[in-house]
């Protein structure tokens, strides 16, 4: 069924949807890895099995809400395939310390959807119920009169009208409720029931800016002219509705709140208010109840953009429109049940976004709107609907037969991408390797942002760890590539190989061939092998006497002194004929100048330590 409100402040009758098509507690944190990292089977909670070498496995989840809702809300709209990999993103932002402002009908505010864990509601004292009186409008406070933004018993549909709690539990219901969640579990909400007059709605976004709100959501709006909509019911407009709210969104662009509205619902690409209001985001709907979860159906009830449109438009971007989301039920005005329930519309896709605003204001502050827009749309996925329904080109023209199909662009919203919007990069320190068969060196990242990944495109000439240790393996030349994997973009860094055969040594000799060290210095034996011919293959391998007294890397030749005493490193090229011995002494470390060493226990006094 479809419920009609009615404008009428400031002498103004004009119809309103209230854009719902209306068809119808905690979480496990990883905090010590990302995904993509390699970590030991026993320390993984939420893993993705892996085929290699190491035996490890690679972390795969952030946060996996366990809400009893949680999977139900993923088919529809909170799925990786629909607005990205939103659990990756609650890993590091929440929405915590931000403010959205729900503008709407009432609020079923003993709901346990909006309980956090520390028993507290997601709904401020501070909010309000703001109604006309004549051309003023007038309100009553939260914090004096708990049933002032309640839900109101609707006569005509015999059932409560659900639609402030269907929107704001769709964009900031807490995590660890054992219900469902929001897309900004960790937002506060200011409640903001209104009676849908413009007076009302006007004097709601000027208390909102007054509470200083970081985003505002409004799932209404209203039409400037008359039409009959795509399902064949007549619509109502007002040209003045336009102008009406545009300085009261101008005022909140100016103050840095993102403004967020839902798009309609009446399947047109005509204008609605305050979508096409400057400086607020409007948002269509992919996605219905005959295609939820189907992020290649656009909404068969979602206003759209006509490729030929310009200037301020219904639909800045799109996301679900079918949600599953708390609401209160009852068969009368006596009878009151929280639950939760299947609904759709583009006054769901416009929380989703305005949730993803609280994400993305947490990690960016002083971002502007217009930077929110801007990041909004380039990091969204890419997609391009042709709609089926014809464009009525007659209205202009009576002349001219109706087209179509209509150009519908502006991508999908991706939450990860938007929150993460730098693009992964990689740099390495060589762009170059020149090494004999059998040698091995290390690939060293100068800088890099994503999941780092290396392959050789000769394997037969050099291979590559999936550490980016390369080694030589034929005579020839080969090139590594650095691949920085994020948010489903690459970047990519080459270093070129160049595989020499191995030339065989005749003799080694270490200069100096003794060295004194104190305990817990490192050496590097191999820097000091001279060989010859100085072209010979420098790969060597190391050994020691008295691995008590002084350790060897046997692959690089780096020596540890562990205690007092002498021990004898031995070094052997690996082609060609060459051994030779260094001694190293390992000695005490000096005791400071001004103090004295103390032997025995006998020797301390009272305050020594």
């Amino acid at each position: 069924m479809k419920k009609d409100k009615r404008f009428i402040g400031a002498g103004i009758a004009v119809a309103v949807f209230s854009f719902a098509a209306a068809l119808l507690t905690n979480f496990n944190l990883e905090k010590n890895y990302r995904p993509g990292d390699y970590i030991p089977e026993e320390n993984a909670y939420f893993v993705e099995k892996i085929e290699d070498e190491t035996g490890y496995i690679k972390a795969k989840k952030y946060v996996t809400p366990s809400d009893d809702k949680y999977d139900s809300q993923k088919s529809r709209s909170l799925g990786s395939g629909l607005i990205g990999d939103i659990e990756s993103v609650w890993d590091s932002y929440t929405g915590a310390g931000t403010t959205i402002a729900i503008i709407d009908d009432g609020f079923d505010v003993d709901h346990p959807e909006y309980q956090r864990s520390d028993e507290t509601s997601a709904i401020l004292s501070t909010s309000r119920y703001y109604y006309a009186s004549g051309n003023n409008a007038l309100y009553q406070s939260y914090s004096s009169n708990p049933d002032a933004i309640k839900e109101d018993w609707n006569t005509d549909y015999r059932e409560w009208d659900t639609h402030g709690t269907n929107t704001s539990t769709t964009a900031a219901a807490p995590m660890d409720n054992g219900g469902g969640v929001g897309i900004a579990p960790g937002a506060d909400i200011l409640a903001l029931k209104i009676d849908f007059t413009f007076v009302a709605i006007k004097a709601a976004i000027e208390y909102a800016i007054a509470q200083d709100v970081d985003v505002i959501n409004m799932s209404l709006g209203a039409y400037g002219e008359d039409f009959t909509d795509a399902f064949g019911d007549s619509q109502y407009g007002d040209s003045s509705v336009a102008n009406y709210l545009q300085t009261v969104c101008q005022q909140a662009y100016n103050a840095g709140i993102i403004v967020v509205a839902a798009a309609g619902n009446e399947g047109t690409w005509r204008k609605s208010y305050p979508a096409c209001n400057y400086g607020v985001v409007g948002v269509g709907s992919i996605g219905d109840w005959d295609n939820k979860g189907n992020v290649n159906s656009l909404a068969e009830f979602t206003n759209y953009v006509l490729a030929s449109q310009t200037g301020e438009i219904n639909v800045d971007i799109l996301s679900p429109g079918y949600v599953y989301t708390a609401t209160q039920g009852g068969s009368n005005s006596n009878s009151h049940t929280h639950t939760y329930s299947d609904t759709q519309g583009t006054s769901f896709s416009s929380p989703i976004v305005a949730g993803a605003a609280c994400l993305w204001k947490q990690k960016n502050p002083s971002g502007t709107p217009a930077q929110f827009l801007e990041q909004l749309q380039s990091s969204a996925d890419g997609i391009e609907y042709y709609t089926d329904k014809m464009i009525p080109v007659s209205d202009w023209d009576p002349s001219l037969s109706d087209v179509g199909p209509s150009n519908i662009t502006n991508g999908r919203l991706n939450v990860a991408s938007l929150i993460d919007i730098e693009d992964p990069s990689v740099t390495t320190v060589q762009s170059n390797l020149n090494i004999s068969v059998g040698e091995k060196r290390q690939i060293t990242l100068a800088s890099s942002n994503g999941t780092i990944s290396y392959a050789s495109n000769n394997t037969s000439v050099a291979t590559v760890s999936s550490t980016g240790l390369v080694e030589g393996k034929s005579a020839g030349d080969a090139t590594i590539t650095v691949t920085a994997t994020k948010n489903a973009k690459t970047a990519t860094a080459t270093v070129d190989v160049s595989v020499a055969s191995a030339v065989a040594a005749t003799s080694i000799t270490f200069n100096p061939n003794t060295v004194t060290l104190n305990v817990g210095d490192t050496y590097d034996a191999e820097s000091k092998i001279v060989i010859s011919p100085s072209n010979a293959s420098r790969i060597f391998l190391f050994e020691t006497s008295n691995s008590s007294v002084a350790s060897v890397n046997e692959d690089t030749g780096l020596v540890t002194a562990v205690s007092v005493g002498t021990a004898t490193i031995g070094a052997i090229t690996i082609h060609g004929e060459g051994y030779d011995t260094l001694t190293i002494t390992v000695e005490t470390p000096p005791v400071p100048a001004g103090y004295s060493l103390v032997t025995s226990a006998s020797q301390l006094i009272s305050g020594d330590s």
